[in-house]
């Protein structure tokens, strides 16, 4: 059994009790036909589903071919007004008794003006492979907004899934005398296979994926040990002064180290890096510990 996630309605469906209708998230109701109709329930019904802060709230109008367009629209307009997010028109394009079938020519003007009023892709077009032009139609337009009625639920090729697929449809209406709590008879139920479509024509605006973290980069390696000299001449500790260039230190994180001559003899393939004033020397805090490990390159590896 297809699900029921949203419904359509007009004057013809009685409401006998408000409180028992579901919270639908889809709710259409018949706002205009023609040139000139008004559904007499339509002011006051969006004003009950608007209060039902209902997601998705659609308003159709039944295009005839018996009237222009443009003044079609212009009654849609009219009784339809402004339209905030959450709210779209459908352009319910079925067959009228005793006139002319639309166009597939007057169904495109209708969709276009709406769209050009608005200033957002906001129609929606309702239709079947029962109504003359729709197979050409949709041929030609295969990406447009569809709402499509066929109420065989059945699994064979003709069956409502079947179709729903292969004419790319967004809703499915799948019955029309379903009953539904709070209506006094079967109204048209529905089935949703693309809400994200849906939301985007009500004037969603997906809020966009948060961009990436970036971990701010790393700070610049330090070894664990490099090899200086004194740049000028140095009093050490033996009394004796010794002229620039002359000693070797060891700045092991950042804290000194006098190196031996027997000591650098076996370190004498490590690079002097750079030299030191005696300013700079005496700043430096002196390394106390005793250094157990392995040379490699500039680097010790301390264990």
């Amino acid at each position: 059994m297809p699900r029921t996630d949203g419904i359509d309605i007009s004057h013809w469906n009685a409401i006998t009790d408000w409180d028992a209708i579901p919270p639908f998230r889809l709710v259409s109701l018949k706002a205009t036909e023609g040139k000139s109709g008004k559904d007499k329930t339509f002011t006051f019904r969006r004003e009950q589903f608007r209060n039902r802060q209902t997601e998705l709230l659609g308003y159709y109008h039944w295009i005839r071919s018996d009237s222009a367009i443009i003044a079609q629209v212009a009654n849609v307009i009219a009784t339809v007004g402004a339209l905030p997010v959450g709210e779209f028109i459908q352009n319910d394009w079925e067959t009228t008794a005793n006139i002319a079938p639309v166009t597939v020519a007057q169904v495109d003007e209708f969709n276009d003006r709406i769209r050009q009023h608005y200033g957002r892709d906001c129609v929606i077009t309702y239709s079947s492979d029962w109504v003359p032009g729709f197979t050409a139609w949709r041929n030609a337009s295969p990406d447009e907004p569809l709402w499509y009625a066929n109420y065989n639920t059945g699994s064979t090729a003709t069956g409502g899934p079947a179709e729903v697929a292969r004419w790319n449809a967004d809703v499915w209406q799948w019955s029309s005398t379903t009953r539904v709590p709070g209506f006094a008879a079967g109204i048209d139920v529905n089935e949703v296979s693309n809400w994200a479509r849906l939301r985007e024509i009500a004037g969603y605006v997906e809020a966009p994926l948060p961009p990436p973290v970036i971990p701010p980069p790393l700070p610049p390696e330090v070894p664990d040990m490099i090899l200086v000299r004194n740049s000028e001449s140095h009093a050490f500790t033996d009394g004796k002064t010794y002229p620039p260039n002359s000693i070797v230190w060891e700045l092991i994180h950042g804290e000194l180290r006098h190196v031996g001559p027997d000591e650098y003899a076996a370190i004498v393939s490590v690079p002097i890096t750079g030299t030191y004033t005696n300013a700079q020397l005496a700043k430096l805090p002196r390394y106390s510990k005793t250094v157990t490990g392995t040379i490699s390159g500039t680097v010790v590896v301390m264990s």
